[in-house]
């Protein structure tokens, strides 16, 4: 199993209308960076005051910003650096960067991830190599106007692993001259959606073997040993559970653990979706294929996380606020001894 790829069209949402497809994905790459890097100098308490971040907070996410997505890169100019080239950007270029981005200028220009050095450009900061820790991703899900900016609620997860980092609101000023177009006022941690199951039905499970239930009920018990598995003849297409809750939640992303993973030999044994189709009582529906590669370039559509050999996490561009979702096997494929189709979890945020 690898990430899921939404293969519906896109449908332009609230977000969408307000920033333009460029703009959305550079502010998805500037509020991902800016979690990770408070996160691993541990300033977390500044995320509601940007101004009194730490000047490595500041200089690390310049740094991602040019060295891993390029939005900043044409301020750069390109220097030799041990038979290949660095970015260099002098002192008076990096602080306009850092005020048009978090409205100050930098204190004592000292990093770890990047060094003061000289050139024939004069004083300035040599950017050079990833630092190999796992990256923070965001997906704006919402953009309200405001009279001097906008505000955004986005949610988040770890780049490599596929954790869900959680749901959040940044406040921004609109700033023409920023490479992100808006200069940070604050980011705040919201609620993740408590969604409590009340009602799971199926059009079919697989008999119970002894004391084991293949019941729709397992998908949201928190746990891997479980799972609700189909009972027809084949692999199940066109089969369907329906999971009620107790009331409306507001959704902003899905994990699903596909499979069933009491085991890993269990899990090679049973069979798996490959295609599931989730209809929700708002009226949204999604059609996720798990047999595709994460697609980082869709920013206007949804993001997508493989979770540590265990299932996807889909961050949504649009929060979905239901009280009901039918889940739909489209595709599956056999294991190496059973048909029956497998889903061990799924989780809503």
């Amino acid at each position: 199993l690898v990430v899921a790829s939404l293969v519906v069209p896109f449908v332009p949402t609230q977000a969408s209308s307000v920033l333009s497809n460029t703009e959305r994905s550079n502010l998805n790459d500037f509020l991902g960076a800016v979690l990770r890097w408070s996160d691993l100098e541990n300033e977390i308490q500044y995320r509601k005051n940007p101004k009194k971040f730490s000047d490595n907070v500041l200089l690390g996410t310049v740094w991602e910003l040019d060295h891993v997505y390029g939005i900043v890169k044409a301020k750069h100019k390109i220097v030799p650096y041990y038979g290949g080239q660095q970015d260099f950007i002098t002192v008076k270029e990096m602080n306009q960067i850092t005020t048009q981005l978090f409205g100050r200028r930098i204190k004592n220009g000292k990093s770890h991830y990047m060094y003061q050095s000289s050139s024939p450009y004069g004083a300035g900061y040599a950017i050079t190599q990833a630092d190999g820790e796992e990256a923070t991703v965001a997906q704006i899900n919402g953009v309200k106007k405001t009279k001097n900016g906008i505000i955004v609620t986005f949610s988040s997860a770890k780049e490599i692993t596929g954790t869900f980092y959680g749901n959040y609101k940044a406040v921004l000023k609109t700033n023409a001259k920023s490479p992100v177009k808006y200069t940070l006022l604050s980011i705040t941690k919201q609620k993740t959606a408590n969604v409590k199951l009340k009602q799971a039905t199926a059009s079919s499970c697989l008999n119970s073997y002894g004391s084991i239930q293949y019941s729709p009920k397992n998908l949201m018990d928190g746990k891997l040993n479980t799972a609700w598995c189909e009972g027809v003849n084949g692999v199940g297409i066109g089969q369907w559970t329906k999971l009620t809750w107790s009331k409306k939640e507001s959704i902003s992303a899905i994990a699903i653990y596909p499979g069933y993973q009491k085991s890993e030999e269990l899990r090679q044994k049973n069979g798996a979706p490959t295609k599931m189709k989730f209809d929700f009582s708002d009226g949204t529906s999604l059609t996720v294929d798990l047999d595709d590669y994460r697609n980082y370039t869709a920013y206007q559509k949804q993001q997508y996380f493989y979770i540590e050999n265990k299932g996807t996490l889909i961050l949504l561009n649009k929060k979905i606020t239901a009280s009901s979702v039918k889940v739909t096997i489209l595709g599956a494929e056999a294991g190496s001894k059973y048909e029956d189709t497998c889903i061990s979890e799924l989780k809503f945020y």
